[in-house]
């Protein structure tokens, strides 16, 4: 593994191909059953190291959705990426990414190269705090490649701030429950929310929340309860699932009627 990910070794691929699934053609045909969970709607796999074959293709953005995956979920491995060199049988293999010598703050992901595609490279970055991936398909070299990501990675932190704007922890808004045994009902996102807009503007994000003006006992654990959409300037940025934090059971008869009653004549009760 470390030879596929540290020096891009093709023959190091087809080996772990074998090795995990019997054939390569088996390993392919697990990738493309696996892509799908990852949100890659726009590749197809023939082969395990990426090289020409009929069919086999992927885009720059699956590109991307597979470097953040590999960081954000599979952190252990993601650390080889930035190893700059290594020896296995006494051979010394060195890292073809040459970012990761630079002063950039790049920690790691890989390089690529055929006739038809031309000199790629997805690289990663990481300074006080914000991280951004830069993709980079169809140069003419090297070198080529290389400038173009460092311009992407520097535009990315110079001209935009990246940051938390829904906590996952939870409480971003609540609900009203009737005929339960508590009135209301914390909601949170299903995961954090992180957004990247330009300088300074973190603060200027207006949230909407689209959901049903009250709701019914019982209220499951994490039961979708409506939408919190963020938008930046009037424009919409993104719409983000709300769930319950907690559950809330039905409450006793008095409770039902007494909610029923409030709700009938307009909350007079609440």
């Amino acid at each position: 593994l470390k030879s596929t990910i540290i020096q891009s070794g093709n023959d190091a691929a087809i080996a772990l191909a074998e090795h995990t699934s019997g054939s390569e053609e088996r390993f392919a045909a697990l990738m493309n059953d696996y892509a799908p969970q990852l949100g890659l709607t726009h590749s197809r796999f023939k082969n395990a190291s990426g090289l020409p074959a009929p069919g086999h293709h992927m885009s720059a953005v699956d590109i991307l959705k597979l470097s953040a995956a590999i960081i954000d979920q599979f952190g252990e491995y993601y650390s080889w990426y930035g190893i700059k060199e290594y020896e296995h049988n006494s051979i010394r293999q060195f890292n073809r990414n040459k970012l990761l010598l630079r002063n950039l703050g790049v920690d790691g992901l890989k390089t690529g190269h055929t006739e038809a595609a031309g000199y790629c490279l997805v690289s990663s970055a990481q300074r006080q705090g914000q991280r951004w991936i830069a993709v980079v398909m169809g140069t003419e070299s090297e070198a080529l490649r290389e400038q173009a990501v460092t311009e992407l990675l520097e535009y990315g932190f110079d001209a935009f701030d990246a940051g938390e704007v829904l906590s996952g922890q939870g409480g971003v808004a609540q609900a009203r429950v009737y005929g339960g045994e508590t009135d209301q009902v914390l909601l949170k996102p299903i995961s954090p929310v992180y957004v990247a807009v330009p300088r300074g503007r973190l603060a200027d994000i207006e949230v909407r929340l689209q959901m049903a003006p009250s709701f019914d006992a019982p209220i499951q654990l994490k039961q979708s309860m409506g939408v919190a959409a963020l938008y930046l300037d009037g424009n919409p940025l993104l719409d983000v699932p709300l769930v319950a934090m907690s559950e809330i059971p039905e409450g006793g008869f008095l409770k039902r009627v007494t909610d029923t009653i409030s709700r009938s004549i307009g909350g007079l009760f609440d």
